[in-house]
């Protein structure tokens, strides 16, 4: 986990949210530790709640939203 969030965090892509911080939280109860991320702020909805939203995106729309995802990803 933390190898890989050490990674991704020194990427930089507009498509990618940017990680501040990698670490893990010790509960003052005790235990195991968790592993955490603080990631950018990115205001807008998420993708899941887009896609939920069914067919109300153009054929155009749905082309942009891919093609900005393949830059992401790639």
């Amino acid at each position: 986990f933390r190898a890989e969030a050490e990674a991704t965090a020194r990427l930089t892509h507009p498509a990618i949210v940017h990680i501040h911080q990698v670490g893990q939280w010790q509960s003052p109860a005790g235990g195991p530790p968790i592993p955490f991320l603080t990631l950018e702020y990115v205001e807008g909805q998420s993708l899941a709640r887009r896609l939920a939203a069914g067919p109300g995106v153009t054929v155009r729309q749905a082309a942009d939203l891919v093609r900005k995802l393949a830059r992401g990803v790639h």
